[in-house]
């Protein structure tokens, strides 16, 4: 192959290499661009259509609110508990912490959280987001100040494969089922309660063949997606080098 034939090959290989990269670099600039709103346990969100206000006790962020018909909709939202360990030897995934932000990128629902709230007021002491692998369960614990409805979406997809079981408790007492509900989309509503509410949620494990692997980020895929490209392009030239022929004039 002479260095007419070498040329489109190169090319062809550098322009495979600037699709990889150019996505990545948008999708970094997107995530760059949004605005963090932060808020602390001095921070009230009010409804008034709804008569009612929900706090937390942990400060937090979020990229978005939207309010619809008195439903609060946060977006990106971070608690200042959130952490994922990776220490456990029980799993085949790198070793390590991750806490705030970061744990959005294994989340179940990308930080999405929606509340509606009637005729009362709440505050969250402790809401822990569930992971794409591990933990599987988590709490949600409030305490409400007035007799009224709260209902809650935390946005999480239950499947055949991967079923989500609820249990909402009152003063550490499991409630009759006449007393809460939730419905197909996820809409998990409680009635009639003044008190300490706690509601566990937990994902069934699937079997361990359909277990889901750590997603690797957008970083990680592109630099990959680089080197392999490097990579293939120097096996190229050190072969064609090697083939070469020369004639003698």
């Amino acid at each position: 192959m002479n260095k007419k034939q070498l040329l489109p090959l190169i090319l062809l290989l550098l322009t495979t290499l600037f699709i990889t990269i150019l996505p990545v670099e948008a999708n970094l600039s997107i995530e760059t661009e949004q605005q963090i709103t932060t808020f602390s346990n001095a921070d009230q969100f009010i409804s008034l259509s709804l008569n009612s206000s929900v706090s937390f006790v942990l400060e937090g962020s979020y990229t978005s609110l939207e309010e619809k018909n008195g439903t609060l909709n946060f977006h990106g939202l971070v608690l200042a508990n959130y952490l994922l360990n990776f220490s456990d030897p029980q799993l085949d995934i790198v070793k390590g912490i991750v806490r705030g932000r970061d744990v959005l990128n294994y989340s179940r629902n990308e930080g999405d959280f929606s509340i509606a709230v009637q005729d009362c007021n709440i505050t969250i002491q402790n809401y822990d987001i569930l992971a794409r692998f591990v933990p599987k369960h988590g709490w949600l614990n409030y305490t409400v100040n007035g007799t009224g409805i709260q209902s809650f979406n935390l946005h999480y997809t239950s499947t055949a494969f991967q079923p989500l079981n609820w249990t909402v408790y009152i003063n550490d007492e499991i409630i009759p089922s006449e007393l809460w509900s939730i419905t197909s989309d996820g809409w998990l509503t409680v009635s009639s309660s003044n008190s300490n509410i706690s509601i566990y949620y937990e994902m069934i494990n699937p079997p361990k063949d359909e277990i889901t692997p750590v997603p690797l980020d957008i970083v990680t895929i592109g630099t990959i997606s680089v080197i392999a490209l490097l990579i293939a392009l120097a096996f190229v030239i050190i072969i064609l080098k090697k083939k070469q022929v020369f004639i003698p004039k």
